[in-house]
């Protein structure tokens, strides 16, 4: 009979008990510390994320995801990005430090950074060397300026589609990482002449003055990430003066707010090249609407080396 409780006893403790580093992850200042319990991972995930909105009130985006997990004895290291999790809030800057199971729960701790992107980035790097970007139009963007102000330099990043590469990180542009990379700039080879401001339904013309020959490209990116080709590649010569569209066959170009949308803004870019680059892919695809926010981050890549001028119109209802 004493074996007996003795057996109830340790199977009771089994069930009830917890890890003994549960509650008791040692953390920074400007750590947040979750824990969640579930049935699930996805249950127990989910109730420290719930635990970590309940201390601080934030819905933002892009969650970068380091998981270390013990299940039955067997360990295991997961780095992802995951964006298609939902929970009470949607939490930047977390990371799954253990996941455990231990009776029939999964006991999971999950950090939050309460810090900005951009510090977080630099805290996720450390000492790791990363490569110096010589793209000038990336180099002006407020994003550059931005990592320049946390890293002391500009650092390398690579985009391809809507997904932006630095060192080992990636993550999927935000609008508000897109809007950092919409901006207006200036070029002595090039002049740019487009309205500031204007109210939904009016009509505008672009007026490019170019000071030397080459190819010039004439493209629209607006704020949702979507892009417009309005011509590529054309043959210019010095001083040469282009209007688009041409105001004696056509009014100009209607400005456009989704329903709903009080205000917007289009980015409107000139790029002179040596020779022809290929353009002529974002106007091949512009017309699939599903497709539209995932080539933009190409067009960064292409204008690397060409003159660019680029203009920020701000459209109202």
């Amino acid at each position: 009979m004493k074996k007996i409780s003795v057996i109830l006893l340790f199977t009771l403790h089994l069930f009830s008990s917890e890890p003994n580093w549960f509650y008791n992850i040692s953390h920074k200042d400007f750590e947040i510390i979750g824990y969640g319990v579930g049935q699930t991972r996805k249950e127990a995930k989910q109730n420290a994320r719930i635990e970590i909105t309940n201390s601080i009130s934030v819905q933002v985006q892009n969650s970068f995801f380091r998981e270390n997990s013990l299940e039955n004895g067997k360990y295991r290291k997961d780095i992802q990005q995951n964006s298609s999790e939902k929970s009470f809030a949607k939490l930047d800057n977390l990371e799954i430090m253990k996941i455990e199971y231990l009776g029939d729960r999964y006991f999971v701790a999950i950090k939050y950074l309460n810090i900005s992107f951009i510090k977080n980035l630099k805290y996720r790097i450390g000492d790791r060397k990363i490569a110096k970007e010589n793209n000038r139009y990336l180099q002006k963007t407020l994003f550059l300026q931005e990592l320049k102000q946390e890293f002391g330099f500009y650092p390398k990043i690579e985009i391809y589609r809507d997904i932006l590469t630095i060192g080992d990180f990636s993550f999927k542009i935000s609008q508000e990482i897109l809007g950092k990379l919409l901006i207006s700039v200036d070029n002595q080879n090039l002049n740019l002449t487009i309205p500031k401001k204007l109210k939904n339904g009016e009509l505008y013309f672009i007026q490019v003055q170019v000071k030397k020959k080459g190819f010039l490209t004439l493209i629209q990116i607006y704020k949702n990430g979507e892009t417009s080709l309005l011509f590529a590649n054309k043959i210019v010569s010095k001083n040469m003066i282009l209007e688009y569209p041409n105001s004696e066959n056509f009014d100009g170009i209607e400005t456009y707010l989704a329903n709903g949308t009080l205000k917007t803004q289009d980015l409107t870019m000139a790029v002179l090249c040596r020779k022809k680059r290929g353009f002529e892919y974002f106007d091949s695809i512009s017309i699939e609407k599903e497709r539209f926010a995932k080539i933009y981050g190409d067009l960064f890549n292409l204008i690397s080396g060409c003159d660019v001028v680029s203009g920020v119109l701000e459209i109202r209802r």
